[in-house]
């Protein structure tokens, strides 16, 4: 989680408070954070998601890679919990 603390943390540093962000780290311990408002709402690891300990998005396979990601995604679009009920739709960053 440190890494997303440090990849928001700059960013709203740069941009100011009211900054929504979305973080994705592809390589060891591949993951997704959601920031609103400059703070974090909800993290997936994809170890997790895909029940693979230290999951690492294949790039062996464009087509394996892209469906990885697409399924990580739409789970953080259908199951992050937000402050106020709403999560960011667009992002700044």
């Amino acid at each position: 989680m440190l890494k997303y603390l440090v990849l928001l943390a700059a960013a709203t540093l740069l941009h100011g408070q009211n900054l929504d962000a979305i973080a994705v780290y592809a390589f060891h311990d591949a993951s997704i954070a959601v920031s609103k408002r400059g703070r974090i709402q909800c993290v997936l690891e994809l170890e997790r998601l895909f029940e693979v300990r230290y999951f690492y998005s294949s790039q062996d396979s464009e087509e394996r890679f892209q469906s990885d990601w697409l399924q990580a995604l739409h789970v953080v679009r259908d199951r992050c919990e937000c402050e106020d009920g709403d999560c960011p739709t667009k992002f700044e960053y």
